[in-house]
């Protein structure tokens, strides 16, 4: 009993917990632990390799978290049947996952088991079963005839092949949260005289405009002059009103009517110049962070939409753009950088937010390693994109021992993390902050000597992170199993 020296019962329930935790731990270490209560939750939520009789055990005999915990694998047929007739919906409803996976056949057992869950007592159960994409016909129209409206605005979502008829009874729902889904997933056309009346019906007018273009009748062109702000930015979004949807709302003051204005494709490269303008000049709204700009950035989320909002001259506008006291924008090009010049990632990579630099220095395209290594080393202490960067082929390893011998506590405990070089390690191990010493005792490329150093440590979660690192010594995990009562 050398290796851990006197343990206090607390810490020997950590040390266990991060054992039960440890992805190398043997099974009959892990089925001693599951008749401990403290033990469950983090064995069903974080142990990689459970067997099907523990699973089992944890769906049948443990508390309502580690069920949950355990329900979020992907579980096979017989186990997921098991979680399917929980006491706990959630687990009821986190098992239609497992029983409708790609990999199962939907034999007989199966479709019993989607039954039961279709006629579930909670609506939420059953509404998840209505958004799963790949479900039995049979079981759709058991929820087709469902009393609950949001089961029935679910279906759609989930029904890719959705026969036309049954379409046609969606929009036509007495529902309209029904009717809006049945629109808003356009899985067929309707026909003129039902698009018609969705167009009348003010309840699904937004939703349905964009089915306009797709049949033959004359839009009505009191849409553009709708009191409904989404109807009127809809309309920008269709060509059968092209132009004319410009003209008469170019100076709407309507926040959705802006946005459509400069990210629809029928808008003209002036009047999305213009707006653009406004906007980023406070004559719309003086706060250049404020609402407007951030639903622009939601909707113009792809790579090429930033650009769309200049125009397609936006390659002679860069100075402006990288110039905007508008953090949205900025960051919106970072993401948009694999398509930038080059000359526009060299001024990302020199902005004065952190943010920007770590963005841009994540997804830009043929950076030197040079520049990977000074975003990183330059990143604020609250900006957590810096570790993606390191992932990088380009990032160099060389980097981790400069900075291992940093001043600053965040390189040194990226350099105890995602370093393999065992001197590097050693030298951290004995680091007086404790978050370096935690990443060297979840590195699985720390020595044992280093190891057997940190399980003495006086943090209880550096010992914690010790017991659960996959590299530790068999023996060592036979001298703690010894511990458990």
């Amino acid at each position: 009993m050398q290796t851990f020296g006197d343990l206090s019962s607390n810490r020997l329930n950590l040390l266990l917990v991060g054992l039960a935790t440890n992805p190398a731990a043997p099974k009959s270490l892990i089925d001693r632990l599951l008749e401990k209560p403290w033990a469950e939750f983090e064995i069903a939520s974080r142990q990689p390799h459970l067997s099907i009789g523990q699973l089992k055990r944890i769906l049948s005999r443990s508390g309502d978290f580690a069920a949950q915990a355990a329900s979020l694998r992907k579980l096979p047929p017989d186990i997921a049947a098991i979680a399917a007739r929980h006491r706990n919906s959630l687990v009821r409803q986190q098992s239609i996952i497992s029983l409708t996976n790609q990999d199962v056949k939907f034999e007989d057992t199966v479709i019993a088991e989607l039954e039961r869950l279709a006629g579930d007592e909670e609506c939420n159960v059953r509404e998840s079963l209505a958004r799963t994409r790949r479900l039995p016909d049979r079981i759709r129209y058991i929820l087709l005839a469902d009393s609950n409206a949001r089961v029935r605005a679910a279906l759609p979502y989930g029904w890719d092949d959705i026969p036309r008829e049954v379409y046609n009874k969606l929009l036509a729902d007495s529902n309209q949260a029904v009717r809006i889904a049945a629109c808003q997933t356009r899985r067929h056309v309707p026909t003129p005289g039902m698009l018609l009346s969705l167009l009348s019906d003010r309840t699904t007018r937004a939703t349905a405009i964009p089915f306009i273009d797709l049949v033959e009748i004359t839009p009505p062109s009191s849409l553009l002059g709708d009191p409904d702000e989404e109807v009127r930015a809809a309309c920008l979004g269709t060509a059968k009103f092209a132009g004319l949807a410009e003209k008469k709302l170019r100076h709407d003051e309507s926040i959705s009517v802006k946005v459509a204005l400069l990210v629809s494709p029928y808008v003209s490269n002036l009047t999305r110049k213009s707006v653009y303008s406004e906007v980023m000049s406070g004559v719309t709204l003086n706060d250049p962070t404020s609402f407007i700009v951030r639903e622009i950035v939601n909707s113009c989320w792809d790579d090429q939409s930033v650009l769309r909002w200049v125009g397609d001259t936006a390659q002679t506008d860069w100075e402006s753009l990288l110039e905007s006291p508008c953090l949205h924008l900025r960051r919106a090009l970072a993401r948009s950088s694999k398509t930038l010049p080059p000359a526009a990632i060299c001024d990302l990579l020199k902005d004065s937010d952190p943010t920007v630099r770590t963005i841009t220095a994540t997804f830009a395209r043929n950076l030197s390693e040079e520049n990977l290594v000074k975003v990183v080393e330059e990143c604020g202490d609250s900006t957590k994109g810096y570790p993606h960067i390191t992932r990088r082929r380009e990032f160099p390893a060389t980097a981790f021992m400069r900075f291992a011998k940093s001043d600053k506590v965040r390189l040194r405990s990226l350099a105890a993390f995602r370093t393999n070089s065992v001197e590097v390690l050693g030298q951290l191990s004995s680091d007086p902050d404790f978050t370096v010493r935690l990443a060297c005792a979840k590195n699985p490329h720390t020595s044992r000597k280093c190891l057997s150093i940190l399980l003495r440590d006086p943090v209880d979660s550096v010992a914690q992170a010790v017991a659960a690192n996959p590299s530790i010594p068999i023996e060592w995990m036979i001298e703690l199993e010894s511990y458990i009562l």
